[in-house]
């Protein structure tokens, strides 16, 4: 019995992150976001967008909780919002 190997074929696969950038609603919200802003907004940038969105909402429902809930979504808070500067 001879075994006959085949070639593999070759796959095209996206990473994760193309993946992700190539959703169609994270594309819409950053036509949205580029009409609001009047400048290009990629879909990278709109996904730091949304994060120092989520992170302040919750900074201000769950900041008064307590010190420590407080003191966590302040550094949060801030550092999504320096990341949008990048």
């Amino acid at each position: 019995m001879v075994l006959q190997l085949s070639r593999p074929t070759t796959v095209h696969t996206q990473s994760l992150s193309s993946k992700i950038y190539q959703f169609g609603p994270l594309k819409r919200l950053s036509n949205l976001y580029s009409r609001l802003l009047e400048e290009t907004i990629t879909p990278q940038r709109t996904l730091r967008l949304l994060h120092a969105q989520i992170s302040a909402t919750l900074w201000l429902l769950l900041g008064g909780t307590s010190l420590t809930a407080a003191t966590l979504l302040t550094a949060w808070t801030c550092l999504s919002i320096w990341q949008c500067k990048k």
